[in-house]
């Protein structure tokens, strides 16, 4: 393989890898309602999962990340400055 090849694949790859990451902190997220509801949650953030565990009443998606027990390290309070 030529010399330029070697730089358009290196070329291409970066170009490929720097796509999913831009496409990744575009997805927007949801952010988390201001309603009594999840405002009586917010003091108690272990409380989400009663609803959006797996078998609450409305559950996270299949394809949502893996959660580490904090709703706020990925998602906003409507309203609230990012």
């Amino acid at each position: 393989m030529g010399r330029f090849r070697w730089i358009a694949l290196i070329a291409v790859v970066l170009a490929g890898a720097a796509f999913l990451v831009a496409y990744t902190f575009q997805k927007a997220r949801p952010d988390i309602p201001s309603d009594a509801t999840h405002l009586d949650a917010r003091a108690r953030p272990a409380d989400c999962m009663t609803c959006h565990g797996p078998s609450g009443g409305n559950p996270r998606s299949p394809n949502h990340p893996p959660g580490r027990g904090n709703c706020e390290q990925c998602h906003y309070w409507a309203g609230e400055p990012r």
